[in-house]
This record gives C-alpha cells, sequence and structure tokens, in this order.
C-alpha cells in the first residue's frame, strides 16, 4: 500500500508534537494535496494554545477556510486573535467573500483606519470584492494604491479585467501581459487577453487562450460565453448553445449572456427556448430594452405583428437607441410589405456603432438580411 508525502509527514508529527517547522510543513503539505480528512485528524491533535507561531495559526485557519469548516475557522481567529494579528484582518473578509458577501468583506476593510498594518493580499481581496459586486472603478481605485508597491501576478491580473471592463483595451492587454510573466497560468490575464484577441477578431488567439482558462478552470461563466462567442463566428450554432448554457450556469445573473444564447437559438429557430432565455434577462432586469425587442422578434415570427409592434414600442421608450429594438423595427417593416423601409433601417443598423459585441453583431445582420431578402424571392446562399 502506498503511503503519501503528507502521511508520512502525519505519522513523524504525531511521534514529535512540539516541532513546530515539521508541523509547519505538513499544514502545506496538505494544503498543496487538498488532504482534508488528513486535516480533520492531524486539527484536533494540534496543542495551539501552545504555539506561538503565527505562521501555523494562519495555517490553520486557511486549511479551516479551505475545507468549509468556516465555523471552527471563526472560533480559531477568536481564540488566537492576538497571535494571528493582521491575519484576523485578511480571514474574517476571505470569510465574508467565500460566503459571497461582497458587502462584508469590503466593510470588514474598511473598518480599520488607513495607517493600519493589513496584509498586502487584503487589498487584492478587497479589490475583487469591488469587482464582484460590479464596482469596477472602487476595484480599480484600490489596485491602483496597491500595484505601485506590491507587484503580483493576482494583482495585475485583476487589475487587466478593471480596464477590460472600462473599455480600455489596450491598458488591459499590457497588464493582462504583465501578469503573464509573473505568472503563466493567471486565469483573470488570461480572460483579459482572450477578451482583447476576440473583440480585434483575432479568432485563433482567443481560442488559444480559452483554452488553456477552460484548462485552469472549466467553471468560469465568462469564459464559457467567450468559447460561445468563437463558436458563433464559425457557425457553430449548436456548439454556441451548448457553451451559452454553461455560462448561464455559472454565471447566472448575467443579462448578456442570456441574451447570447436567445439569439443563437433564434438563429437556428428554437423560438420557445429563445423566448425562455429572453424572459430570464428580463426577471434579471424588467427594464432593459433589449430583452423586450428579443420578445418582440419572438412574435414577429409568430406572425403576431400587432403585439411586436407593442414590444418593440416599449424598448425604444426604454433605450431609443436599443440595437435590437431596431433590428425588429427592420423584421416588422419587412412583414408589412414595407421592403424599402427595413432596408433602409438595416444599413443605419450596419452603419452603428453598436454596443452588441460585433461576432454577434454580424450574425445577427445576416439574419435579418436573409428573413427581408427571402421575401422578395432574392436570397442567395454565400
Amino acid at each position: 500500500m502506498n503511503i503519501s508525502r503528507t502521511e508520512k509527514l502525519m505519522s513523524f508529527w504525531l511521534n514529535d508534537k512540539k516541532n513546530e517547522l515539521l508541523l509547519q510543513e505538513l499544514l502545506t503539505s496538505i494544503s498543496q494535496h487538498k488532504e482534508f480528512e488528513i486535516y480533520a485528524k492531524a486539527y484536533s491533535e494540534i496543542p495551539f494554545d501552545q504555539i506561538k507561531s503565527q505562521a501555523v495559526h494562519a495555517s490553520a485557519v486557511e486549511l479551516l477556510i479551505q475545507s468549509g469548516q468556516t465555523a471552527s475557522a471563526k472560533q480559531h481567529l477568536v481564540t488566537y486573535q492576538l497571535i494571528l494579528s493582521q491575519w484576523c484582518i485578511y480571514f474574517n473578509a476571505l470569510i465574508q467573500f467565500k460566503e459571497s458577501n461582497f458587502d462584508g468583506c469590503i466593510e470588514t476593510f474598511s473598518n480599520f483606519p488607513a495607517d493600519s498594518k493589513i496584509l498586502a493580499m487584503t487589498y487584492t481581496l478587497c479589490a475583487r470584492a469591488h469587482y464582484m459586486s460590479g464596482e469596477i472603478e472602487l476595484a480599480k481605485l484600490v489596485l491602483d494604491k496597491y500595484i505601485t508597491n506590491h507587484v503580483n501576478a493576482e494583482a495585475l491580473g485583476l487589475y487587466a479585467m478593471c480596464w477590460l471592463d472600462l473599455g480600455n483595451y489596450e491598458h488591459a492587454e499590457e497588464f493582462a501581459n504583465n501578469a503573464i510573466q509573473e505568472f503563466e497560468y493567471q486565469l483573470d490575464a488570461l480572460l483579459a487577453l482572450a477578451s482583447c484577441a476576440l473583440a480585434k477578431h483575432e479568432i485563433a488567439l482567443a481560442e488559444k487562450y480559452v483554452g488553456k482558462c477552460l484548462q485552469i478552470n472549466p467553471y468560469v461563466g465568462r469564459v464559457w460565453s467567450l468559447a460561445g462567442q468563437i463558436d458563433l463566428y464559425h457557425a457553430q450554432y449548436n456548439n454556441a448553445v451548448i457553451a451559452f448554457e454553461k455560462a448561464v450556469t455559472f454565471m447566472p445573473n448575467h443579462i448578456g449572456t442570456y441574451h447570447l444564447l436567445a439569439w443563437t437559438y433564434l438563429i437556428i429557430d428554437e423560438l420557445e427556448k429563445a423566448e425562455l432565455q429572453f424572459q430570464s434577462a428580463l426577471e434579471l432586469n424588467p427594464s432593459f430594452a433589449d430583452s423586450h425587442a428579443g420578445l418582440a422578434i419572438i412574435e414577429l415570427n409568430r406572425e403576431k405583428l400587432d403585439e411586436a409592434n407593442k414590444l418593440i414600442k416599449k424598448s425604444l421608450r426604454l433605450d431609443p437607441n436599443s440595437f435590437t429594438a431596431h433590428y425588429a423595427q427592420s423584421l416588422l417593416s419587412a412583414k408589412n410589405g414595407n421592403e424599402a423601409s427595413a432596408k433602409q433601417m438595416i444599413e443605419r443598423i450596419l452603419n452603428s456603432k453598436s454596443h452588441v459585441n460585433e461576432l454577434t453583431h454580424q450574425q445577427l445582420i445576416e439574419k435579418s438580411m436573409k428573413i427581408i431578402s427571402e421575401r422578395s424571392g432574392k436570397y442567395n446562399e454565400h
């Protein structure tokens, strides 16, 4: 029977419990190999009241958090707060973050004076909490102050994502590449580079980065959304559906991904499924114009022109510049036999600076042109 290195260390330490260096090596091995069952046995054997090493106590709490023993972690922080010192701030914030209480995480960080001795990693954690809350500018502000003196891969990768979401692709690429130099498997950085490549229509490069992201962590919704967009570009609609379905599973509060999935269903004429996705988007934000316009397109496909017209008008009241509403208008004009007006609308859409992803934009325009041309009998496959 093979015995793991961690099991061997456990055996050695049980015969020498006062050896803190050996204990630290054991805890490190448990963390690296995620052997939490061994840790459950070890924790009850460790004489923490005799241990003064801050590193040992910090490792112990980190392992409790990693193994999901949050209550025990909180108790340890209270019992040994004098030894743990600034680690208490970090771990309390981390527990809040793990529980998706991002406001609580930020509040834990903010409750301490600016001149407090706080672990450098706490700043990155606070920035990530802001980021996860959609407070991109605040996340960037925290990192602005932090990165000057503390350069590490995680901070640089998150900084790249902030720049990406703020629309500065040049800075996003710069800091993402810096992060990759520090650690080639930094997920945020690879995600930022994939997004930048896709925005520039460098599809092969985007595929490369997306593939790396999925190897590192196949449970990130944003990565699957990029994978779906690449599939759309290649007209691999069934693959796109699979990718977008995974994206909304892992990222259930992102309206744009529901729309991408809905449009993919529209392209393959799965109206009921497309309708469900637009409705899911509306549940997240009832005032989002493009969702109402998407439902208008569903009604147009069902020849319910009056209901479609009502939805188009509602969408335009919410957002006069809604790409989807104008697209629906062009289809309605075509349905009503006004092809000249429909073609003019299409031209305006083609020449617009839409906020909709350009690859998806192309697919939608091709779809609308196909429908209009089919009515006049002029459509040719290309």
